[in-house]
């Protein structure tokens, strides 16, 4: 297991990780596995906690509860674990094993994987962490736009809280950036020079000058469920005007509320700035998006705090 090499993405909602996955896809050897946050909050926020048989079976029958499960379609070979983080790279092995016996490169992307860098880099030497950037005007685009596939609710309607959310990545992504196993990837540059990018990403990730081949259509197994048609534009030749969209979609007020929340980090990450000029309104609107996204924070906690209610037997007891 330990002779694999993992590359961990970390992204804002919206952030072409489909895209960049499919274009991962399409390399022979690497195999990208499907998105399951579930295994980030069972198994990562307490990595060490000895695996129990009950926990075990609980575990299994939460994944096989999830709509996610259904393409992953892999259960743990084994039926003790020295710790959960164990278990973690144990799934992700098996599946890529399931797909490819013997893979380059194992992928698999979260949104807060940078977050337990730390904890992976120490159990694995061989793993990288990559993270995707774009504009935050973009992604609220995006988001504002788009339904969540479960609540069928859009991902964000109000651009607070996305800024919030990209600036907590960036900070992340900063805090990183002289990790010899972490690069930042612009989503705009992906876009520019698809093949060149990811090239040069494929060098980085295997640290060779590997000539880069990639799959026939029969090898490449599908990574996600297009829920909502969500996905729709994945297999799409990548067209330069999707950098720039926002332009033509977001108010005026959105604009000035994105740039006036993320300012730090759009001049860090070159961004260019419109310093859409003050007025009491604008002002006033973001005011009341700063509260909104305050009460959203704490509906999101009193999410949280729920679900350990439900799953209180399933890790307190362990």
């Amino acid at each position: 297991m330990q002779k694999n090499i993992y590359l961990f993405i970390g992204y804002c909602d919206r952030s072409g990780s489909t895209f960049l996955l499919n274009e991962l896809n399409k390399i022979e050897g690497v195999v990208v596995c499907p998105e399951f946050d579930l295994l980030i909050r069972l198994l990562l926020k307490k990595p060490y906690k000895k695996v129990s048989t009950k926990f075990l079976g609980k575990f299994i029958n939460t994944c096989i509860n999830n709509i996610n499960y259904k393409i992953w379609d892999t259960l743990p070979e084994r039926t003790e674990y020295s710790n959960r983080i164990e278990l973690f790279f144990a799934i992700l092995h098996r599946y890529a094993n399931k797909i490819n016996p013997n893979p380059t490169c194992i992928v698999f992307k979260e949104r807060s994987i940078l977050e337990y860098h730390y904890i992976l880099t120490q159990y694995s030497e061989k793993v990288n962490f990559l993270s995707l950037i774009r504009d935050p005007r973009a992604v609220f685009a995006s988001q504002s736009r788009t339904k969540k596939p479960v609540t069928n609710r859009l991902m964000s309607s109000n651009p607070v809280s996305t800024s919030r959310s990209w600036n907590k990545h960036c900070r992340i992504s900063n805090e990183l950036q002289n990790e010899t196993n972490t690069k930042i990837l612009y989503y705009e540059s992906l876009i520019k020079e698809p093949n060149i990018t990811i090239q040069h990403l494929y060098k980085w990730i295997t640290n060779s000058d590997k000539k880069l081949e990639t799959k026939n259509e029969d090898s490449k197994k599908p990574f996600y469920v297009n829920y909502n048609n969500m996905h729709s534009i994945v297999n799409q030749p990548a067209k330069l005007e999707r950098i720039d969209a926002w332009q033509s979609v977001l108010k005026k007020s959105e604009i000035y509320i994105i740039e006036k929340t993320s300012r730090k980090f759009l001049v860090q990450h070159s961004y260019p700035i419109n310093d859409i000029q003050h007025t009491w309104k604008l002002r006033t609107i973001h005011c009341i998006m700063f509260i909104i996204s305050i009460y959203t924070i704490a509906y999101w906690w009193s999410t949280v705090i729920r679900r350990k209610i439900v799953f209180i037997g399933f890790t307190k007891s362990q």
